[in-house]
C-alpha cells in the first residue's frame, strides 16, 4: 500500500454506481447455470439443501478469495522485480513457474485444466440434452428409441462443441469478457425463470418462453449497441425476463391458450409440497 498506492485494495476504485451494480450482478448468473444448477436439481432429499448450501457458499468464498490474493501477490512481486506479462490472466500460472517447483506446478495445471474440462463437460451434456430432448423430440409425436436418442445426443454434442471452438478461437477478446458474455446470456435466459418456478404458482409454459427470449435478446442487444460498458448486461437483461415473465403472469386470463398450463393443479400440489418439506426441513 505504502509503494504503490492504496487504490489496488479499493473495491470500487474508478467505479460508477452502476458499474458497482454490474458487478454484484454477476451473482445472478449463478441460478443460470446448467452445471451449477443440475448439482441442486440432483440432490436426493430437501433436507440436504442446507449443508449443500454451506459447502457451495464455503468452497466459492475459498476460490475468490484466492483468485484475489493471486492478483494482488502477483502485482507485487512483479512490479518490485521490474518485470512485465503480456496476459495478466495468466498470473496464476505464471506466479506457479516461480514459486514451485516443476511437479507442483503441473499438479496445479492438471487442476486447471480438471476445471475447465468439468465445465465443459457439463454444458456440453446440458445443452446437448436441452436440443434433443427438450427441443427436436419435443416436436415427434411418435416414440423415439433410445439408440436414436443416443446418436443425436452425440451429433448435437459434436456440433455445439464446435461452434463453441469457433466462436473461442474467432474472438480477440479477454477469456472474462467471453466468459462474462456466456455468464450473462446463461444468466439472464434462465436465472429469472427458474426463481420464478420456485416461488411462484402462476408461472407457466409461456412465462418461461418470454423470460428467456427477452433475457436472451436483452443480453445480446446489450452487448452489440455497446452499453456493457457502461453497465454489465446480466443486469439489464435478468431485470427485463423478470419483468417480462411478471406481465404474462399478470395477464394469463388476456393471453392466448398457450399461457393455460395443463398440469396447473399437479404442479400447484408439487409447490405446496415441496414448502411442506422446506418449512418442515428448518423447523426439525
Amino acid at each position: 500500500v505504502r509503494l504503490y498506492g492504496a487504490s489496488h485494495l479499493d473495491l470500487f476504485y474508478n467505479q460508477s454506481f452502476l458499474g458497482v451494480l454490474g458487478l454484484l450482478a454477476w451473482g445472478l448468473g449463478y441460478f443460470g447455470q446448467p452445471h451449477i444448477i443440475v448439482r441442486f436439481m440432483a440432490i436426493r432429499s430437501s433436507r440436504e439443501l442446507d449443508s449443500a448450501r454451506r459447502i457451495g457458499i464455503s468452497w466459492m468464498v475459498l476460490g475468490l478469495a484466492g483468485a484475489m490474493l493471486s492478483g494482488l501477490i502477483g502485482f507485487v512481486y512483479f512490479s518490485q522485480k521490474g518485470l512485465s506479462i503480456d496476459d495478466p490472466e495468466k498470473i496464476f500460472l505464471e506466479l506457479g513457474k516461480i514459486f514451485f517447483h516443476p511437479f507442483i506446478l503441473g499438479v496445479i495445471i492438471s487442476a486447471v485444466l480438471a476445471a475447465i474440462m468439468s465445465t465443459i463437460s457439463s454444458q456440453l451434456l446440458v445443452s446437448a440434452s436441452a436440443v434433443t430432448k427438450d427441443f427436436i423430440f419435443a416436436f415427434y409425436k411418435k416414440e423415439v428409441s433410445e439408440r436414436t436418442q443416443t446418436l443425436s445426443s452425440r451429433i448435437a454434442v459434436v456440433i455445439i462443441a464446435a461452434v463453441a471452438a469457433i466462436l473461442a478461437f474467432g474472438s480477440n477478446d479477454t477469456v472474462l469478457n467471453v466468459v462474462g458474455n456466456a455468464w450473462a446470456g446463461f444468466g439472464a435466459s434462465f436465472g429469472a425463470v427458474l426463481l420464478f418456478s420456485l416461488y411462484s404458482k402462476k408461472m407457466s409454459a409461456l412465462s418461461a418462453l418470454v423470460g428467456m427470449l427477452v433475457g436472451g435478446i436483452t443480453v445480446i442487444c446489450w452487448i452489440l449497441s455497446g452499453l456493457s460498458a457502461i453497465v454489465y448486461e446480466l443486469l439489464p437483461g435478468f431485470c427485463f425476463s423478470a419483468l417480462a415473465i411478471l406481465l404474462v403472469n399478470r395477464y394469463n386470463s388476456v393471453l392466448d391458450k398457450m399461457a393455460d398450463e395443463p398440469n396447473a393443479a399437479q404442479i400447484s400440489q408439487e409447490f405446496e409440497k415441496m414448502k411442506e418439506q422446506s418449512l418442515g426441513g428448518k423447523n426439525g
